[in-house]
This record gives C-alpha cells, structure tokens and sequence, in this order.
C-alpha cells in the first residue's frame, strides 16, 4: 500500500483532509483549479503544479457547500433510482433489434455509406443497466 501511495504522490495524486473536507488532490500540468464530485460522493480537486497547498485549501473551502449540494443531489438520484426487471430490459432488447437495424439501414443509404453488422450488447453501471450499440 505504501508503495502504490508514493508512485500516486509521485504522479502528483495525493488525499487531503483539512477542517473535516476529505478530498483527492490531482496535480497536473493546468492553469486552473477545478473540483469534482463523484458518483460515489467523493471529492476531487484539480490543480496546477506550482500552486500553493494554502490555496488549494482556500478554493475547497470556499465552494464546500456546492460539494454538499452535488453530494445531496447524487444521493436523491440514487434513491430515485429504478431498477429496471429482466422483463423490461428484454423487451427493449427486441424493441432495439427490430428499430436499430432498419434505422441503420436508412441512415447509411442516406450517407452513401455502409456497415458490417450491428452489435447490441448490456452494459452494466452503479445503479442502471444501458445498451452499447456498436456499428462495425
């Protein structure tokens, strides 16, 4: 763990947790701070370089109360959230083997171009399940 810690540090990642804000501090080659709230309620803070931990501090500190909003926000979503039933995703399955190929078809008669086959595989995130349509 120590090892994998300092090879982040030396890629200018490192965590932070000043006055009860915990967050990650990415370095890199920017002009601007910036920060990030997660998926998964964490916090990221972007920064250049040569820029002075007080200021990092200072930039966090002053936009926490947006970071507690995102935080609010992301958990209302994932409370909201609906999982969608085996029943569901199988029909938009066939609902999405039967429109996709014929608009494909259209579009790419329209375009002058055409296409090997079409792939439609589930992909899988945190809180929903979405189609990944891949022309080949």
């Amino acid at each position: 763990m120590a090892v994998r810690k300092r090879a982040m540090e030396d890629m200018g990642v490192n965590t932070a947790q000043k006055q009860g804000r915990e967050y990650e501090l990415i370095r890199s080659a920017r002009k601007s701070l910036a920060l990030q709230v997660k998926e998964d309620g964490r916090v990221v803070v972007r920064a250049p370089l040569r820029i002075a931990e007080r200021r990092i501090e200072t930039f966090a500190a002053d936009h926490w109360d947006w970071v507690e909003k995102q935080r609010q926000r992301l958990s209302r979503q994932r409370e909201n959230a609906r999982r969608i039933t085996e029943e569901e995703r199988q029909e938009g399955i066939r609902k999405a083997k039967e429109i996709i190929p014929r608009r494909a078809a259209c579009f790419a008669a329209r375009m002058g171009v055409s296409y090997g086959r079409i792939t439609i595989r589930a992909v899988s995130y945190t809180h929903l399940t979405l189609p990944t349509i891949r022309l080949v």
